[in-house]
């Protein structure tokens, strides 16, 4: 499988993501991301099985914000399916070209962005709180890969032995 490691090369790329089942249309579902703080840059890369090895294909930008202050460091699928950078928000790129305790060195602010597609809608998210057992299990291997998490989290949590004839089925 491939990694974060094999595709980043230290301290200009922070967070990484492989995209799953979402409500991204094609050429943007499945896709490996990367988020570059240096560049503003969010960088989608296709990786494809090529025999016990995998190939792998830069795409064109993602993102490129003309903010200056934009800092993505993480990516993360919400479990409505879309897409969410966490942006260090900061005129300062690194640790290294100025003192830490520099004047402009920002360490109140941050963003965090939800990125959907303007054609598609987003998945529903229930309240898994509330959810019946069945309802639970339904989730678990669906179409969105937080929510059968999520869906898992909750029956522990709430420790719903009642379903393990079903998870063991």
């Amino acid at each position: 499988k491939p990694s974060a490691q094999s595709l980043t090369t230290g301290p200009l790329n922070t967070g990484s993501l492989i995209t799953v089942p979402s409500p991204y249309p094609s050429p943007y579902a499945g896709q490996f991301y990367i988020a570059n703080p240096i560049t503003r840059k969010i960088q989608p890369i296709q990786v494809t099985p090529d025999g016990p090895r995998y190939r792998y294909q830069k795409l064109p930008d993602f993102l490129l914000s003309s903010d200056e202050w934009f800092r993505p460091v993480a990516l993360r699928t919400g479990p409505d399916g879309c897409l969410y950078i966490v942006d260090w928000y900061n005129k300062i790129i690194s640790h290294n070209e100025v003192p830490r305790n520099h004047p402009e060195r920002d360490k109140k602010r941050g963003r965090i962005w939800r990125v959907k597609h303007k054609e598609r809608m987003p998945f529903t998210v229930p309240d898994f709180l509330r959810l019946s057992g069945e309802e639970l299990f339904a989730k678990l291997g669906g179409s969105s890969l937080q929510q059968s998490h999520m869906a898992w989290q909750a029956i522990t949590d709430r420790q719903m032995r009642e379903l393990a004839p079903n998870l063991s089925a």
